[in-house]
């Protein structure tokens, strides 16, 4: 069975005409896989068309707590997801940068980190991505993460 990782990196070895987009993703997740905190608290937030926000708390790769709504509106608690958030953030933007529907109009990574911080991706009618706007290492206490 071949791991997770190396499937990304056949797909970004395949996509000769995706730019240097994918690579870029996968080359920041494998340095994230190898510098990231054992617990994190992260609010990403949908742009574009996709407005609304989650906010995670998590633990040994487990999402512990979480909260969903839309900046500047109530947030309520929700069931902890199955995929660990940040993990599932890098999936989205490696799909964006592969889409033949997307102008990868923005990709960015946190310095210290090296997780996607925001991505935005123009299509034909509506432009959508999404932003990390809080990350706050070595915790699980949401409220770290003002909502």
């Amino acid at each position: 069975m071949v791991n997770r990782g190396w499937a990304v990196l056949i797909v970004s070895m395949l996509c000769g005409g995706c730019g240097n987009s994918a690579q870029e993703v996968e080359d920041h997740r494998q340095q994230w896989l190898a510098t990231h905190p054992e617990a994190y608290v992260v609010e990403i937030c949908g742009t574009g068309f996709a407005g609304g926000c989650s906010l995670d708390a998590v633990s040994g790769g487990q999402v512990v707590a979480a909260r969903s709504g839309f900046r500047g509106g109530v947030f309520k608690d929700v069931e902890p997801g199955s995929d660990e958030p940040i993990t599932a953030l890098f999936d989205r933007a490696t799909r964006a940068a592969h889409s033949d529907d997307c102008d990868l109009e923005s990709l960015e990574f946190d310095s210290k980190y090296f997780y996607v911080s925001n991505y935005y991706c123009r299509g034909d009618e509506e432009g959508s991505g999404e932003t990390v706007k809080c990350f706050q290492p070595d915790t699980v206490d949401l409220a770290l993460c003002p909502e």
